[in-house]
């Protein structure tokens, strides 16, 4: 089994988080590539000789960190915790390196607007 220690471990698994980012969509033909038979519904099939070892569902709705683990289940099977010991923490550290490059973005444009006069209706108690 690959560990994440391994340098190829590390890239499957930056791969996985790349792609858990993607829109469903575009992912067939990643999925192809790496042997996996999705149908048009993204059901991801796993195929050992030919039979159906594990079946996955990825929908559009999902979460990053629910389709990463759909993902790694396609590929590694149940042992995708072995595997890829540390998928969930690097889909942690990009949920936090986008968000911190969101509110970068947002702090940027906040500070590119002067900021006028704030009315707010004062509601007056009887």
């Amino acid at each position: 089994m690959t560990q994440l220690g391994h340098p190829l471990g590390q890239m499957m698994v930056a791969r996985l988080v790349e792609v858990a980012w993607m829109p469903v969509r575009d992912w067939p033909p990643v999925l192809r590539a790496w042997g996996l038979q999705p149908d048009g519904t993204l059901v991801i099939e796993t195929l050992s000789r030919g039979e159906v070892v594990h079946r996955t569902a990825v929908l559009e709705s999902l979460d990053p960190t629910t389709r990463a683990v759909c993902l790694a289940l396609a590929v590694a099977g149940a042992h995708w915790p072995v595997v890829f010991p540390s998928l969930l923490e690097r889909v942690d550290r990009e949920y936090k390196r986008r968000q911190r490059a969101e509110t970068e973005r947002l702090m940027a444009q906040l500070e590119g607007e002067e900021v006028g006069e704030c009315t707010v209706p004062i509601a007056v108690m009887a």
